[in-house]
């Protein structure tokens, strides 16, 4: 992105400061905090993720949002590559304040570099209670401006409602995850 945009930047220093002020902390089973009910629904989606797809990446892609990302990889073929490039990004407990654009990340897997445009990055979105308008499925324009700014970096959103996924039985949780990557897999 240093390369793209030439105007006035932060300093290192100055990134990292700011996206540990404003990224929430990355939840995980076993945390010796209470977890919130958000942090319940993104790691219960995140599990369901794992089992339906293989790996995947609980971490923050763009570091000025509170909330992590569920970021999984797919090659030409629709197979999951997710295990690939885990190591590529931030540990748990610390954030360097980059923007995790596909590019960015799959430009440091040598075996990827060459095809970055035929492999599909996903980023399933967990939209808590307050990220939609009351009574809607339309989301506020925070969330909406994340979803866009995924996009811009090459990620391919997926929204998740809280309220699907809470009211959803497996099998009907199943064909919503499922069905929303599918369809994101076949379109690329």
């Amino acid at each position: 992105i240093k390369e793209i945009y030439k105007g006035p930047q932060l300093c290192d220093k100055m990134k990292r400061n700011i996206a540990t002020f404003q990224s929430h902390y990355v939840p995980f089973r076993g945390q010796p905090y209470k977890m919130t009910y958000a942090d319940k629904l993104t790691l219960d989606i995140q599990e369901f993720t794992e089992f339906k797809f293989g790996p995947n990446v609980l971490t923050h892609v763009l570091p000025h949002f509170e909330r992590p990302d569920i970021i999984l990889c797919f090659d030409e073929d629709g197979k999951p590559v997710t295990s690939d490039i885990i190591s590529k990004y931030a540990e748990r407990k610390s954030h360097t304040g980059e923007i995790y654009s596909k590019e960015f990340v799959l430009s440091q897997v040598p075996a990827f570099a060459d095809k970055i445009d035929k492999l599909t990055m996903v980023a399933v979105v967990v939209g808590g209670w307050n990220f939609f308008l009351r009574d809607t499925m339309k989301p506020t324009g925070l969330l909406r401006m994340k979803l866009e700014q995924l996009e811009m970096i090459g990620y391919k959103p997926v929204l998740i409602h809280f309220n699907q996924w809470n009211a959803a039985s497996i099998q009907d949780k199943e064909e919503l995850l499922v069905g929303k990557i599918n369809a994101i897999i076949k379109t690329v």
